[in-house]
């Protein structure tokens, strides 16, 4: 389930998201093996953007920039990463189908990611 409300000003958006949703394990079979790893969590995730106008355009359609911070965790069966912040920003047309971004992920036990995005809206 997802909630998502958008507060607009002018050229520029604020974006507060909320989602929970449920996570099950199914078990996996190959001949004699058989792994099941029965675990069951309940995800809950809850997120801030900014959105800006740029003077740029990209496919002939006016580009924005966003800036999204986002909290994700997990209750349930015992996981070694429990919750995460991801930290993202991207650039693209503001109804177009194309946006380019980059997003840096933190949580504890030292884990820390990153990942380039190319995300195309079909």
């Amino acid at each position: 389930m997802t909630s998502n409300y958008t507060i607009p000003f002018n050229a520029f958006e604020v974006n507060i998201a909320n989602m929970v949703g449920t996570i099950r394990t199914g078990s996996v079979g190959a001949g004699d093996y058989e792994i099941d790893y029965d675990l069951s969590n309940t995800v809950y995730k809850n997120g801030i953007s900014f959105e800006g106008e740029t003077p740029w355009k990209l496919l002939s359609l006016p580009t924005s920039w966003r800036v999204w911070l986002a909290y994700t965790f997990f209750t349930g069966d015992e996981l070694f990463i429990d919750n995460y912040w991801d930290f993202s920003l991207s650039w693209g047309p503001r109804e177009g189908p194309l946006r380019l971004g980059a997003t840096f992920t933190y949580a504890d036990n030292d884990y820390f990611g990153g990942r380039f995005n190319f995300n195309y809206k079909f």
